[in-house]
């Protein structure tokens, strides 16, 4: 579990960093390291964002709306019908 709370917190911090393609290129390292991870979640609602921030728009709310479809009462809900609806502004 150690190595897979690392992999998102290095996928995190390059969000925050504004680097929204090295968080991809981490968060698909984690999928191929722990695909069915019990951070699976958390990595996914990442991968939205690191869509979004690297200009994949159409991608993140697809990826999004997957999600809400999945668990729409999810710990994730609110953020991801945020993005959602950014689309529909």
């Amino acid at each position: 579990l150690a190595r897979e709370v690392h992999a998102i917190d290095v996928a995190r911090r390059a969000l925050a960093a504004g680097d929204g393609r090295a968080a991809l290129s981490t968060l698909d390292q984690h999928d191929r390291d722990f695909p069915n991870g019990p951070m699976r979640t958390e990595a996914e609602v990442l991968r939205v964002d690191a869509l979004v921030a690297s200009g994949d728009q159409a991608a993140g709310r697809r990826l999004a709306s997957q999600l809400l479809a999945r668990d729409p009462a999810g710990a994730h809900a609110r953020h991801l019908r945020s993005v959602v609806g950014a689309a529909e502004k």
